[in-house]
């Protein structure tokens, strides 16, 4: 959570959870069907990309799983950065290269785009473990929501994601910055439930 508190907050439930990234599966595959690799961005990605390769699953299409978790530091000032907390391991490294020479399709997969540099620094990690295995791949990015805002006026710094993800469960719009709450936050599922009542 940020260290100040934020204008205004977005709240989904499991079931909001599920029908979004069903519309993001769907909007993965009419881009381009077939076998997939997902990069989960952690944390905010890890639910969304099991949903998701649940989908996959279902219908029988080949999909692997990958995570590499990011964080802020200097968080709530102008200088707040993304850094890399966990890569992927030469074994992941390795999968990954094969199934992108193989064609499959390579997802980065993050829940709320806001500000967007969380995914932006994961798909471009992504892209220099390609660079430097020279392996010509394409890398996408899909969205469980995609905020669009106005301003953050507490944080004036923050501007929208410019970079449009290739896909999306749903777009929603709102003229301040929010903080987007998930169930999975929450320790105390009742603590959710009295919060976005």
């Amino acid at each position: 959570m940020p260290n100040f508190k934020e204008i205004t907050r977005l709240w989904f439930g499991y079931g909001d959870i599920h029908k979004h990234t069903a519309k993001l599966y769907e909007k993965m595959q009419s881009i381009n069907p077939g076998p997939s690799v997902l990069v989960a961005v952690g944390r905010g990605g890890w639910i969304p990309t099991r949903i998701v390769a649940a989908s996959y699953e279902s219908k029988n299409v080949s999909v692997s799983c990958f995570n590499v978790t990011v964080t802020y530091v200097n968080l709530g000032t102008p200088n707040e950065h993304v850094v890399l907390v966990q890569g992927l391991d030469q074994m992941a490294i390795d999968s990954l290269l094969q199934k992108a020479k193989n064609g499959h399709n390579i997802w980065i997969i993050d829940g709320p785009y806001l500000v967007g540099r969380s995914a932006l620094f994961v798909k471009n990690y992504i892209l220099g473990i390609f660079k430097k295995n020279k392996v010509d791949q394409k890398v996408r990015i899909g969205i469980l929501h995609w905020v669009q805002f106005d301003s953050c006026p507490e944080a004036p710094w923050r501007k929208q994601a410019l970079l449009e993800p290739d896909a999306w469960g749903a777009k929603i719009h709102n003229s301040l910055k929010p903080y987007v709450e998930y169930p999975w936050e929450y320790s105390d599922i009742a603590l959710f439930n009295k919060n976005s009542a």
